[in-house]
């Protein structure tokens, strides 16, 4: 959370201070996250800048089609509110489409220059008709490029974009109701958009806080007992649960609980695979859990041998050793049934075994498994009857057994766990924070173009809308909330 806030509050000050074009940077590996954060970004109560997110390849065409979709939504939200914005105006062309065209682009590709041009024209245009029927409460749009984080494996890809930000940011900083977020997935906007807010975590300083707070727990409950807390009458000084408090916190927990020197050592096993892991040594640090999982098993602790083989397993998967990945997966799986350790960990085992199937593109085991982890999330939990598997869990299994059948060009099948992964939403989402942490729009995003690929357009459209209806009656029910919670507090402020 604090990358988050470190990021979100990089965005702030800059615009704060004027800016009209950022350049985003993050690992690849946290581009969600950075997405995650802008829309935690959007949707803070102080936000006046709705967000335009282009997820994917940007292209000119498909920008402006969804700059004009999520526009006239936003007219129609704002409309159910009483805000009527003025109606669309098509702009003028630009004075000479050729010579700014040829100021980005080769004569080769003048189609895409002139393109582009009208594209900045159409953003324009979109951002003052906001802003001129919801001043009150908007004060621009942000549109938001997100190319996928493997762009520079190409490098045409990487010299187009770079040509599309520097248009775009010309735009941005002569049109004072847009601002410009653009992703760069390498160092390729480096000159067209030099003011950078990266996304970054400080692993080593993670680190360190993980060891340090490990350290303190054990010195900490080395002097006083502490209910709950593992801890035993052997060496080490100060107070320990005597046996028959251990008893009733064992019967309490439902497990038992390690020994002092256990904890310990399995503290210093997983800190150490957590640091090789980090640095890339995958071989070494799945054969230290190993060892961890083995002495969890010497001393009857089950649960824990669960969560650490699961870990193996992923070290194993990420040193390509994929059966050996497989078996970890299947024993933390074998283990949590024979345990009734609960579904969460058993739908663990599933995902991690059709990560390996995936990693394969052996599809159909891929699925057998994602169908294994369904099955027992909507079994429900036998550990904590009230305890409901997350809703965007079980978005992300409908969304991987869809992907799975398109791979194989199943269509009926993947249109199948796209319309469950939506039902599943429409059932239980409530929030625009909780819709943006499930993976529906990449779903949509994904299974659409296939779909129309593969002469199965209306499916396509019928998949898009549910999903645009989502969007809209979750967004209008936070609005009307946040409404009825303003109109409260200001009653009773008088």
């Amino acid at each position: 959370m604090q990358a988050a806030e470190r990021f979100i509050g990089g965005l702030t000050e800059a615009f704060e201070r004027g800016a009209s074009v950022v350049r985003m940077t993050s690992a690849p590996s946290y581009r969600s996250a950075l997405q995650k954060s802008l829309r935690l970004l959007e949707w803070q109560p102080e936000n006046r800048w709705p967000l335009v997110v282009v997820d994917g390849t940007p292209e000119v065409e498909a920008i402006k089609t969804q700059l004009e979709g999520e526009v006239e939504a936003l007219a129609t939200g704002l409309a159910e509110e009483g805000i009527v914005l003025p109606a669309a105006s098509r702009p003028d062309p630009p004075a000479d489409p050729l010579g700014e065209a040829r100021a980005l682009y080769d004569d080769h590709e003048l189609g895409r220059g002139v393109a582009t041009a009208h594209l900045g024209l159409h953003l324009g245009l979109a951002a003052e008709r906001v802003v001129a029927g919801a001043g009150d409460y908007i004060d621009g749009l942000g549109l938001v490029l997100l190319p996928p984080a493997n762009l520079g494996a190409v490098p045409e890809d990487v010299h187009r974009y770079a040509q599309l930000v520097a248009h775009l940011s010309r735009v941005a900083i002569a049109a004072p109701k847009l601002r410009l977020m653009a992703y760069d997935p390498g160092e390729g906007l480096a000159e067209v958009a030099p003011l950078v807010v990266p996304f970054a975590i400080d692993e080593a300083a993670l680190q360190r806080y993980l060891e340090e707070a490990a350290e303190q727990a054990h010195e900490a409950t080395a002097d006083r007992p502490v209910a709950g807390v593992a801890g035993s009458n052997g060496a080490g000084g100060g107070a320990r649960l005597s046996p028959t408090q251990r008893r009733e916190v064992e019967e309490d927990l439902g497990r038992k609980l390690p020994s002092d020197d256990v904890a310990a050592t399995l503290r210093t096993a997983l800190f150490a695979a957590g640091r090789q892991m980090s640095e890339g040594a995958f071989s070494e640090a799945a054969q230290g859990l190993r060892a961890a999982a083995m002495l969890c098993r010497l001393s009857a602790l089950p649960a824990e041998e669960v969560v650490v083989s699961l870990a193996a397993g992923s070290a194993w998967l990420s040193a390509q050793e994929q059966e050996r990945a497989l078996i970890a997966f299947a024993e933390a799986r074998r283990l949590a049934v024979k345990y009734g350790l609960g579904v969460a960990l058993q739908i663990q085992a599933h995902l991690g075994t059709g990560g390996v199937h995936l990693m394969a593109q052996a599809w159909s085991d891929a699925d057998a498994a994602y169908a294994q982890a369904l099955a027992a999330a909507e079994g429900g939990d036998e550990k904590n009857d009230d305890a409901a598997v997350p809703v965007a869990l079980v978005v992300e299994l409908w969304r991987l057994r869809a992907h799975c059948a398109a791979e194989q060009s199943a269509w009926d099948a993947a249109v199948g766990h796209a319309e469950a992964a939506l039902a599943t939403a429409e059932a239980r989402v409530e929030s625009p924070v909780a819709l943006e942490a499930t993976t529906l729009a990449y779903l949509v995003d994904q299974l659409g173009p296939r779909l129309e690929a593969a002469g199965r357009g209306r499916e396509a459209d019928v998949i898009r809308a549910r999903w645009e209806a989502l969007r809209f009656e979750v967004l209008g029910s936070h609005l009307s909330g946040s409404k009825v919670m303003g109109a409260e507090k200001e009653a009773g402020g008088r």
